[in-house]
């Protein structure tokens, strides 16, 4: 690894670091998804048995201790239960405009290393191109194989495939 990156050139430890941010905020979100992760259909459930029963009490401690969007959207719903039902669906519709940050928290950094890391790949294989032609203009027009081959020197099989895609970013995104 290590001599992949002094054979790719300076620009390599960029695309490093921003492999390693990417990794960082693909396993932070998988973290926040899986600790927010309940069965909603069972709670649900189990919620609407005890809104049945008008028990509010039981109904907001569940909610509150559950962790997720789904429960902090419902918890807000139950504190206002007594109000009309077109001012819970705006109660509602807040709540869940308030959980949107904090599920797209990091994606447009994710966002920006995707199409950062690849441009400065480009950049690098460009880098690499003009050392070549440099080499060729250096010896009158003519240069062997391996004097040239000292600029293009690795891409890897990823980059050949998919120039446009980050191992990061398809790992997040597929």
């Amino acid at each position: 690894m290590i001599e992949y990156l002094q054979k790719g050139g300076l620009l390599m430890w960029p695309i490093l670091i921003c492999s390693i941010i990417s990794i960082a905020v693909i396993a932070e979100r998988l973290f926040y998804l899986h600790r927010a992760t309940i069965h909603v259909g069972e709670f649900l459930k189990g919620l609407a048995n005890l809104i049945k029963r008008r028990n509010f009490a039981e109904a907001l401690h569940e909610s509150a201790g559950t962790p997720g969007p789904v429960a902090r959207v419902i918890h807000a719903a139950i504190i206002r239960h007594d109000l009309p039902r077109s001012e819970l669906r705006e109660i509602v519709q807040e709540a869940g405009q308030l959980e949107v940050p904090k599920l797209e928290r990091f994606l447009g950094v994710l966002a920006t290393l995707a199409y950062l890391a690849p441009l400065l790949g480009l950049l690098g294989t460009v880098a690499g191109m003009i050392e070549a032609f440099g080499v060729i203009a250096s010896n009158g027009g003519y240069a062997t194989v391996t004097e040239l081959s000292a600029g293009i020197y690795f891409l890897p099989a990823d980059c050949r495939r998919q120039p446009a895609r980050s191992p990061p970013r398809k790992i997040a995104v597929g």
